[in-house]
């Protein structure tokens, strides 16, 4: 589905409220409860959809070997949330030289969204978007 960054994370967090379930498309591994999600934040691609009890969406937003595109990547991806997010959520950043981690919140029990970067154990840096449900 093809959507401005903010109607895409407003349906995202809808479907929230129904465990995700309303972007569930093909299944990726359905015995583990994983589906392609039908809707992508940001560019994102290989997004997944995770049934409880893990209740999450998941994007990828970049993988690769080039640090100044992954940071273009997760600065462009926090500043789309910063944008994007309803009124009265609160946003986070940690960073601490090698990670970092955009959180937006609201209220307990309410979704909440990541974006995060890292460098894996292959020497690929990783940039991911992801709006997660606490464990009921």
């Amino acid at each position: 589905m093809n959507m401005n960054d903010c109607a895409a994370l407003n349906v995202i967090l809808r479907a929230a409220k129904s465990d995700f379930r309303t972007l569930e498309g093909s299944a990726e591994h359905e015995q583990l409860g994983m589906w392609q999600a039908t809707v992508a934040f940001a560019g994102g691609r290989d997004c997944l959809v995770y049934a409880p009890p893990f209740r999450m969406y998941t994007c990828r937003l970049y993988v690769g070997d080039d640090e100044s595109d992954a940071d273009t990547a997760y600065r462009d991806a926090v500043a789309k949330v910063r944008k994007c997010v309803p009124k009265g959520w609160r946003v986070r950043e940690r960073i601490n030289g090698v990670d970092a981690l955009t959180k937006a919140s609201h209220a307990r029990g309410d979704p909440s969204i990541s974006v995060t970067s890292t460098i894996s154990d292959a020497a690929a840096y990783l940039v991911d978007f992801s709006v997660d449900l606490p464990m009921r």
